[in-house]
């Protein structure tokens, strides 16, 4: 075990040894039988034959990759908590003991393999500090997010105010309340300056939650959290009094980059204490 391959590298090629390839061949599956079905008098059965051929052939496929990227990876890279924690996020691999976990092909030879590596996991991850991120970071409103939001916003209420003149639609009436609440949203972000989260070593702090210590918090994290059909992605963490859970899709960050903020200010934090 060389152990030279960073987390970060390692999710890299997982997401191009097995999220894309699978991502890939389940549109190519569908296009293959929509395509057969266009030549064979095409009926409703086909959109039913099309998506399960996408998922049966992007689950095989993903079966044996996983197991290929978990023994290469879990091998190659020192920090294997972290990397099987974001690995799962990234749809790399599955939960341990989960279904999905337990639909996966492996070899004897894959097997063996994890099971030697296994003792890795009783050895805790190592700080590795990201000397990128400056002592402390203050999170804003994303300013061309709000222009985006805007610009929308007011598409909406043009094309409502239009249709109610014009056709005298009910839809109008619809699309004019949306582009006004949309308009108001983020004119209250543009005119907001004031930063939705800071972190540093010390603690963190957001909008809605005082600063509290990193001896103070747990469970900090990025999370994707489900809304019908469409999902954000949230911050959360717990605190003795209560628990913060903040979208973080308006906010200048993405979910990778506060990831990798909560581990280094984290980890400056508890290497601090341990000198």
């Amino acid at each position: 075990m060389f152990e030279t391959v960073s987390v970060d590298d390692a999710i890299q090629k997982g997401s191009r040894m097995v999220v894309y390839p699978r991502l890939i061949l389940f549109i190519g599956s569908l296009l293959i039988v929509f395509y057969w079905g266009m030549s064979n008098n095409f009926s409703a059965s086909f959109v039913f034959l099309a998506i399960a051929a996408g998922l049966v052939v992007g689950w095989l496929y993903w079966s044996v990759a996983s197991t290929k990227w978990k023994v290469w990876a879990y091998d190659n890279v020192r920090n294997v908590h972290e990397l099987q924690k974001r690995a799962i996020k990234e749809g790399i691999i599955a939960k341990d003991g989960s279904f999905w976990d337990n639909t996966v092909i492996k070899t004897a030879d894959d097997r063996q393999k994890l099971d030697s590596l296994q003792s890795k996991f009783d050895v805790p991850d190592i700080f590795m500090d990201d000397y990128q991120v400056p002592p402390e970071t203050q999170i804003f409103y994303s300013k061309s997010k709000n222009l985006f939001g805007l610009i929308v916003g007011f598409l909406l209420l043009t094309g409502g105010t239009l249709i109610m003149i014009l056709l005298k639609e009910f839809v109008g009436i619809f699309l004019l309340g949306a582009g006004l609440y949309l308009v108001y949203m983020e004119y209250r972000r543009v005119t907001n300056t004031d930063p939705q989260i800071i972190l540093n070593a010390e603690g963190i702090s957001t909008s809605s939650t005082p600063f509290h210590g990193w001896t103070d918090v747990w469970d900090e994290d990025v999370i994707v959290v489900s809304h019908g059909k469409s999902s954000t992605h949230n911050l959360v963490y717990s605190y003795q009094d209560g628990n913060e859970n903040m979208d973080i899709g308006p906010l200048g960050v993405t979910h990778h980059e506060l990831e990798n903020l909560l581990r280094v200010y984290r980890g400056r934090c508890e290497e601090k204490a341990h000198h």
